[in-house]
């Protein structure tokens, strides 16, 4: 470590409980309003979140992940193919607590779209 980095290293210890807070505060409205939104969209099942920032859906597995990311990207909604987290080809998605609120709550919204009405 530089010594820079040594000599920040306790103030940045220090202010760690605003930014977890912050932190917090963010995915867990996040996540109510990815429930909020999933409400209407029986068919994607959330898995239960226990740790982290990110949630694991169980989508429809009508094609291959890698093409309903790429479809949704298309929509402007990221999110990860469930396969680079070990889960099979089909059938999953994970998704990202972090972003800014009122991007999230696009995002979910567009993916619910999607998957009502391109499936």
């Amino acid at each position: 470590m530089s010594t820079p980095v040594q000599l920040a290293l306790p103030a940045w210890i220090a202010g760690s409980s605003d930014v977890q807070e912050q932190i917090r505060k963010r995915v867990a409205g996040n996540l109510s309003e990815l429930d909020r939104q999933l409400a209407r969209l029986p068919s994607i099942e959330r898995l239960k979140v226990e740790g982290g920032w990110y949630a694991i859906l169980r989508v429809p597995a009508l094609q291959p992940d890698a093409q309903t990311v790429l479809a949704l990207l298309e929509k402007g909604v990221w999110v990860h193919p469930g396969y680079f987290f070990g889960m099979p080809d089909s059938g999953w998605l994970v998704i990202s607590l972090l972003p800014p609120e009122l991007e999230f709550s696009q995002g979910a919204t567009a993916l619910v779209d999607y998957f009502r009405t391109d499936q």
